[in-house]
């Protein structure tokens, strides 16, 4: 089962994409705030940590830094203020999850 913590701040978008990620089988933690969030890592290894780039209090960049600090293993993703309304598909998300701790995602120079 894939592990996913989602940091966004409350309302219906977050609450689709939670309800997506369940319907995929994962186990979804949420939180609204990064210093919350931070806590909760403590807790349980994600896969996938997803964040808004707007949070409460600081920025989703910031905090996914400190999440690959803390957890190099993670997948990490940064999505827009609204973290529903670009229409995610939930599916490529998670695959491209699998494929990061599968080790099989390459970057530029590191061949095709």
């Amino acid at each position: 089962m894939n592990t996913v913590l989602l940091v966004a701040p409350e309302g219906e978008s977050r609450d689709r994409l939670v309800r997506a990620l369940r319907e995929k089988g994962c186990l979804v933690s949420v939180a609204a705030r990064a210093r919350s969030a931070i806590d909760v890592l403590s807790r349980l290894q994600y896969h996938l940590v997803v964040s808004s780039s707007v949070l409460p209090d600081g920025n989703g960049a910031g905090f996914l830094a400190e999440v690959r600090r803390r957890c190099p293993a993670s997948a990490l993703l940064l999505l827009g203020s609204d973290p529903a309304g670009a229409d995610l598909d939930v599916g490529l998300l998670l695959r491209l999850s699998r494929l990061a701790h599968a080790g099989d995602m390459r970057g530029p120079g590191r061949g095709n």
